[in-house]
């Protein structure tokens, strides 16, 4: 009998309880996996109506009876994100003795509280399972990982990472969110890095100095996993010139318990977590499902999180299941690659001059240019009090050089042929700023503020 893929040794035994990383075994059968999903997802319901504050008052009016089947499902009320933001503490569902681990997430926009994220040990425990077969596909024991993700707390998702690593034998090396990339392009040369994990725009940084680096200090990198954020496929693109490696996506979030969803080979689909979680493509306005390869937005349903489970959460996340098969012959279920925000997230698009503007679609054309190492934009208010388009980018040329310049006349070109900007009279500010890391410290979501939630641009 042949070797099952890795992520479905993983399903098997999240759902049974056992070893299966070197045993033979018959895949599961999708009608199996459903079966399993709804049985674990009428228990965690029972244990939110049950436990949870929030949950209680939230299905007032819902039926006695759990539902059956996504039909019956879809007829429950969604939960909103905002609610997570207001009363984190109401969804709550076993005592505060019992929480191993508070993760607190910023706001994206430019007001208002931040989420709290409980866990107990055994979420923490099912999420390092998680990484530690997901990341089988990625590298091999003995080899070493750079983790480009926060990693100075214990249980932060690098330590996670990094101990799902050294469960098979790999190493990690968590460097935390990318600041200088000469020295990480060094100290990955020096510690013989196969494999590199982190934010899309930290890596396509990583990616656009390499291609400039010595031939002797060129890295050696065989796999990437891009996470945090959406990936456009113009970065990916970038990133698997610029490293010359495999580039593999990843979706998820604090809320879902950081896995959601990997790609077993590249451009294959992420395949879902789905011992741990029930996935709906919903419409955004009614909440309704759509069917197999339509869009809509994402709602996530936790099946084993006893700390804080989630039913129907509103992820803001736009997203689509792919119909059929993987060639893989798993019996999860994919996410599409192009995963984005939905246009209703006002952080990430905003109408200007009657036309809607998508940070995506700044992403989709100036990762294509190339010798740019990193954007930020944001719409200001000019000296007139007209909403300007502000760009800043880093290159992977000194700052002044002639690289430089050609870098700024090269994506000045991009975003006058791009679909989204090209005859919308949108005055545009770009500029270079200076140095060769990220645009932006930190790793916060990249975002389009509308000019609303900014002050009159000061000369």
């Amino acid at each position: 009998m042949a070797s099952l893929p890795w992520l479905d040794r993983w399903l098997l035994e999240a759902l049974w309880q056992e070893d299966f990383s070197d045993a033979a075994h018959a895949p599961i059968r999708p009608e199996e996996l459903r079966s399993q999903q709804w049985e674990r997802l009428r228990r965690t319901m029972d244990h939110a109506r049950r436990n949870s504050p929030y949950y209680r008052q939230h299905w007032r009016h819902t039926p006695k009876e759990l539902p059956h089947n996504p039909e019956e499902l879809a007829a429950w009320p969604r939960t909103p994100s905002r609610e997570l933001c207001e009363r984190p503490e109401s969804f709550l569902a076993v005592s505060q003795d019992e929480v191993a681990r508070v993760v607190s997430i910023p706001s994206s926009g430019t007001s208002g509280p931040g989420k709290r994220i409980f866990f107990t040990p055994g979420d923490l425990k099912r999420i390092r399972h998680f990484f530690g077969r997901g990341m089988r596909n990625l590298v091999r024991p003995g080899e070493t990982t750079l983790i480009l993700l926060p990693g100075e707390r214990p249980d932060s998702v690098g330590r996670l990472l990094g101990d799902a690593l050294e469960s098979f034998g790999s190493r990690a090396l968590v460097a935390g969110p990318l600041e200088h990339p000469h020295d990480t392009l060094r100290q990955m040369d020096e510690q013989q890095v196969r494999c590199i994990v982190g934010s899309p725009a930290h890596i396509h940084v990583l990616a656009a100095h390499a291609r400039f680096a010595k031939p002797a200090r060129k890295p050696r990198v065989r796999s990437v996993l891009l996470c945090w954020d959406a990936a456009p496929q113009a970065l990916v693109r970038s990133v698997e010139q610029g490293l010359d490696c495999a580039v593999f996506r990843h979706w998820g979030m604090v809320e879902t318990g950081l896995g959601g969803a990997v790609e077993c080979t590249p451009g294959s689909g992420m395949h879902l977590r789905e011992a741990d979680l029930y996935v709906e493509i919903a419409c955004p306005h009614t909440g309704r499902p759509q069917p197999h390869g339509q869009w809509g937005e994402i709602l996530v349903t936790t099946l084993t999180r006893r700390a804080m489970p989630l039913i129907r959460y509103r992820t803001g996340d736009r997203g689509r299941l792919l119909p059929g098969p993987c060639a893989c012959g798993s019996a999860l279920q994919r996410l599409d690659q192009d995963v984005r925000r939905l246009a209703e997230d006002h952080g990430n698009t905003s109408h200007q001059n009657g036309r809607l503007l998508d940070v995506a679609d700044l992403g989709d054309v100036l990762y294509a240019v190339h010798g740019l190492a990193d954007f930020a934009a944001s719409w200001r208010r000019g000296k007139s009090n007209r909403p300007e388009l502000h760009i800043e980018i880093t290159t992977a040329s000194p700052p002044g050089s002639t690289g430089e310049q050609a870098v700024l006349r090269r994506s000045r070109t991009a975003l006058d042929n791009a679909p989204a900007l090209r005859g919308a009279g949108i005055p545009l500010r770009l500029r270079a700023v200076g140095h060769s890391g990220p645009a932006r410290p930190g790793l916060d979501k990249r975002v389009l503020f509308p000019a609303s939630d900014f002050s009159e641009e000061k000369s």
